[in-house]
């Protein structure tokens, strides 16, 4: 799975983690783009949710990738 990153503004921070599915396998992971990305484009992966990090930190994000897994 690839992002490239088109653009950046140092402004910009980081407000959420992606939960993303590999087009290939199909697999479920997170990505967490960090601060500064004004612009990107992904390549091999589909986003499947957003989740804001003023209601999730890092372990709630984990917790709702393992509930779209555990879906499968």
């Amino acid at each position: 799975m690839e992002t490239f990153i088109l653009e950046r503004d140092n402004d910009i921070p980081s407000f959420e983690f992606d939960i993303i599915k590999c087009v290939k396998c199909s697999e479920l992971n997170i990505l967490d783009k960090g601060c500064g990305i004004k612009r990107y484009r992904f390549l091999n992966y589909e986003l499947m949710e957003e989740l804001p990090k003023e209601e999730y930190d890092l372990p709630k994000a984990l917790q709702r990738l393992e509930q779209l897994k555990n879906r499968k």
